[in-house]
Parts: structure tokens; sequence; C-alpha cells
């Protein structure tokens, strides 16, 4: 039964690990913070930047619905400024409350899907995958930022300005 216990323990202090190198450096950061500047400062820059690519995907997803529903409202020019302020605050404070939260619970997925799809590494190379797969990307952030940006020129050329 110790022994059973033990290797329980030894399983999960060597998932930790494994989503400790997922993460990076910022583990300690993220893993004790309720709330992400990052973040709310970044929307989907910051969660590309981190590889959180269904976050990245739901913060564009309300961007553009947002702008879109801005667009073909019948509302004054005041009240649409409101609106629009509104909504960005509101899915930012959402997103860096949780960010941290979902962010982890994220890594976690990934770095069982990293274990089960590689059962014969040791768990040094596991190691290094992890912190390959998870490391965070400076160069997704500015794609992700380029290819917004021609979208929503594209969407604003065919519905007009």
């Amino acid at each position: 039964m110790e022994n059973e216990v033990s290797k329980k323990e030894r399983k999960e202090q060597s998932d930790d690990k494994l989503v400790m190198e997922y993460v990076g450096k910022k583990y300690p950061i993220i893993k004790n913070k309720k709330f992400s500047v990052p973040a709310f400062f970044f929307g989907y820059l910051y969660t590309a930047y981190r590889k959180y690519y269904s976050l990245t995907f739901i913060i564009l997803l309300i961007n553009f619905l947002s702008a879109l529903f801005i667009k073909f409202a019948k509302l004054n020019d005041v009240t649409l400024a409101v609106v629009s302020v509104v909504i960005t605050i509101v899915v930012d404070l959402v997103v860096s409350f949780n960010f941290n939260k979902w962010y982890l619970k994220n890594a976690e997925k990934r770095v069982q899907k990293i274990k089960e799809d590689n059962p014969s590494l040791s768990e040094n190379d596991l190691v290094m995958l992890c912190s390959k797969k998870g490391k965070p990307s400076i160069g997704i952030s500015i794609i992700c930022l380029l290819a917004y940006s021609v979208f929503i020129s594209i969407i604003r050329t065919v519905i007009g300005s």
C-alpha cells in the first residue's frame, strides 16, 4: 500500500515538473496569481504568445462579433463608443481573472497528451519536449496580430467602413 502511494506521489511530482517546464520560468507567477496583468493589457496577443490558441480564437471571435454588432447597430456614436468600451473591458477582465487558472489546466492537458503520444521517452526527454512545446513564442503573437489585421481589413472592405 505504501509503495502505491509513493508511486502516485512520484507521478504527481513528475507531472508537476513537466507542467512547470511546459509553462516556463513564469510558472510560479502564473500558478500563484489570480489576475493576469499581461492578459489584461495584451489580450489575444498574450494568449497567442502562451500558445493558448483556443482562447486566442475565442477572444478574436468575441472582438469580431462585437465589432460587427457595433457596425450594424442603429445607435448614436456616443452609445456605440460606450458599448464598445464596455464589451472590451468586460472581456479583458473575465480573461484576466481566469487566464492563469485556464492556462494551467490547458498546460496540464497538453502535458498529458505529450506523455500519451511519447510513452517511450525518458523523463528527461519528456522534460525537454514539454519545454520545447510550451515555450512562449513572440513570433506567433506577431503572426496572429498580422493575420487579424489583414482579416479585419478584408472584412471592412467587404462590408464597407
